[in-house]
């Protein structure tokens, strides 16, 4: 191979590698549009979202465009990337106009006019997104019976526009962070009457007559994968500090934690678990302490439980758990059950036997003529 030609191989590949790790970008006025076809294909084929039948998963982040969705019955998978805008009037992050059936989950969408369009929506969900400095965070003229919960909305003020839909799973899921609604939280239980905390504010959130949302959380909503013995596990956390290095221990059979904040304040957790992976819990520590306040049985269900906690210190967080439905190794001393002790001793006492009859019995020899 040549100079020139090496040279020329070699500009080539740094352009592919280039623009595999450069975020899709239209360049333009943030008016672009990415579709999700009524035949399932994706336009433009170069937008980062991944098929996977009825499932659209992103694969990197998305600049200066919207994702239009014309098919019922799919799921928009953010996967946590972001897609941002530039406030451009009437934009929108997701549009889901006359959709039905529609998941739109785990996005961070910013600096749109609309975070998500919800106009003539029936049935669609709206779930574990955080949506910021959107002029309207949702709308959704003529939209109703479309489910939006587990959401982070920041955009300060959080305008709402229009429909009639379900802003909260019920109780204890709860609905959506508003992090400019203040309210607190002294009572817990279906009806925000029982004494105690549980994460979620005591009033309801009213936006109109015809959209609430019944059960505010007091703080931001996380969500979390954890894997035990090759099984994935999905759980949730609610706090008003940050969440981080979520883990579980096999070996040890325990969930740890990191709860990074402003010491100045208390810092509390709520957090949903499915039976799979902690089945019975026995201590929380944060940085080795009990904390001040602990509800080990919030909730439970035939699925999952909930716990909360509160504590002013912050930092790491274990929870051990008492079996987490596997099976207990049996220790040494429960190995040594009490037929085993008899056979041991009946094997001593035979073995007595033995010596005591050899000699027995070489004396008797001794004595013969």
């Amino acid at each position: 191979m040549n100079k020139t030609l090496k040279i020329i191989l070699i500009t080539i590949l740094t352009i592919c590698f280039f623009f595999s790790i450069t975020p899709f970008s239209t360049r333009g006025n943030g008016s672009s549009k990415i579709f999700i076809q009524a035949d399932g294909a994706v336009d433009p084929p170069t937008a980062p979202i991944k098929q996977n039948g009825d499932t659209y998963v992103l694969t990197g982040d998305i600049y200066g465009a919207s994702i239009i969705v014309e098919k019922d019955g799919v799921t928009v998978d953010g996967d946590g990337h972001t897609i941002q805008g530039n406030n451009v009037p009437l934009s929108a992050g997701v549009d889901l106009t006359f959709r039905k059936y529609v998941t739109v989950k785990g996005l961070k969408i910013m600096n749109f006019y609309f975070g998500i369009l919800l106009n003539g929506s029936q049935y669609s969900t709206v779930i574990e997104n955080t949506i910021s400095s959107c002029t309207y965070i949702i709308a959704a003229t003529g939209g109703k019976n479309n489910k939006i919960y587990h959401n982070n909305f920041l955009s300060s003020p959080n305008r709402v526009y229009g429909g009639a839909n379900q802003w909260d799973n019920g109780y204890p899921d709860g609905g959506n962070f508003w992090n400019d609604l203040y309210g607190e939280d002294h009572y817990l239980g279906p009806l925000q009457n029982i004494n105690g905390s549980d994460g979620i504010i005591d009033q309801a959130f009213e936006m109109d007559e015809d959209n609430f949302d019944g059960y505010p959380l007091m703080g931001n909503f996380f969500s979390f994968k954890l894997e035990k013995k090759g099984t994935t596990h999905s759980l949730y956390m609610v706090s008003n500090f940050r969440v981080s290095s979520v883990k579980w221990d096999s070996d040890k059979e325990e969930m740890t934690f990191y709860v990074d904040g402003d010491s100045n304040f208390k810092g509390f957790c709520l957090i949903c678990v499915p039976h799979s992976l902690l089945n019975e819990t026995d201590e929380i520590l944060v940085n080795e302490t009990v904390p001040q306040y602990v509800n080990y049985n919030l909730h439970n269900n035939e699925a999952y439980h909930w716990i909360y906690f509160s504590s002013d210190k912050l930092g790491k967080v274990r929870i051990t758990s008492k079996t987490s439905g596997a099976e207990m190794p049996e220790s040494p001393l429960m190995m040594i059950t009490p037929p085993l002790t008899t056979i041991v001793l009946l094997s001593m006492l035979a073995i007595a036997s033995a010596v005591i009859a050899i000699i027995i019995y070489r004396k008797h020899i001794s004595k013969v003529p």
